[in-house]
């Protein structure tokens, strides 16, 4: 009996039925967003060596300022005195120093590095400061060959600023239009998950100088499969709305078939299933229930990648 039931929990696991479903009545339609939330950034960071072993630290002299160093370091403040400054031991190497309230001027830290170490970093926050740094980057699932968006924003009263980014070896430098900062990349030969470093420096309105680091991620998929937009068709057929789409794959193995169908902006039904895809053209074919009149149909259609994990596809279409 025991053998019995493993064997038909086993076998329905391998071969699961598609699966589908209706959203609560008047629930909402959100499309997913083409960019993670926007990191929000109010520090900066410094890198020190043996040759440059000093850096300048512009303040913008709202409320307190924390340094994290290497223990030992010394501070040099706008008046050569340190009231109300702390000092705090992380552990046997590392400190964090605490001005209390920093004046809108520069600081200086000098580090003195141990000779086995090449470069430190020196990391500075300022909580309190109303300049803040925000970045994102589009699209979240970057397809082989598509171009990749950097975007950064400064809050503020700016006068004047200048952004760069980081991808690996490169660095950019954003153009500014109407607040914004953007550039475009079109190359980046590794997959996976890639992270994009930006760095700001400027003045206030006032001619306070400042500087921030951010930070943003966008995945680079591998490619693994291609969903073939304009084959996607929907049709109704027996009380169901069946979902074709063609799946272009370089990678066989299991992806997932997903399909929202909402009309007008709210979410009526939803199905889901797995299909272990060949490599070369491949046609997938989804059941979804659905009330006979229900009209202006938006499907969102998705093909996510199961061994090769990532999003392979994304492409929506609307039934009149």
């Amino acid at each position: 009996m025991k053998r019995l039931l493993f064997t038909l929990l086993f076998t329905s696991s391998l071969f699961a039925q598609d699966v589908t479903g209706k959203f609560a009545a008047g629930e909402k339609y959100e499309a997913p967003a083409d960019h993670a939330p926007a990191t929000v950034s109010r520090m900066f960071v410094r890198t020190v060596t043996h040759d440059s072993p000093s850096v300048d630290l512009p303040a913008t002299g709202r409320g307190g300022m924390l340094i994290s160093t290497l223990a030992g370091a010394r501070l040099t403040t706008p008046t050569g005195f340190e009231r109300g400054v702390r000092r705090f031991h992380v552990d046997a190497t590392n400190d964090v120093i605490h001005v209390e309230r920093a004046e809108a001027a520069s600081y200086r830290v000098e580090v003195d590095l141990p000779r086995d170490v090449d470069r430190a970093t020196v990391i500075v926050a300022e909580p309190d400061s109303p300049i803040a740094l925000e970045t994102w980057i589009t699209p979240l699932s970057r397809q082989p060959g598509e171009p990749v968006t950097l975007f950064a924003k400064l809050t503020g009263e700016i006068g004047n600023a200048q952004i760069t980014a980081r991808a690996g070896r490169d660095t950019i430098e954003l153009t500014e239009k109407d607040g914004v900062f953007t550039a475009t990349l079109n190359d980046f030969a590794n997959a996976g998950l890639q992270q994009v470093h930006f760095d700001a420096i400027g003045e206030t309105r006032d001619g306070v100088r400042f500087a921030r680091t951010g930070s943003a991620e966008f995945v680079a998929e591998r490619g693994a499969a291609r969903l073939v937009g304009d084959s996607i068709r929907a049709t109704r057929v027996d009380g169901v709305l069946r979902v074709t789409a063609n799946a272009d794959v370089m990678i066989p193995g299991a992806y997932r078939f997903d399909v929202i169908v909402a009309s007008n902006g709210t979410a009526l039904a939803w199905g889901e299933g797995t299909r272990q895809l060949a490599r070369g053209a491949n046609e997938m074919t989804l059941d979804i229930p659905l009330d006979a009149t229900a009209d202006d149909l938006h499907l969102d259609v998705r093909l996510l990648g199961l061994d090769t994990i990532g999003v392979a596809g994304r492409a929506t279409i609307d039934m009149r």
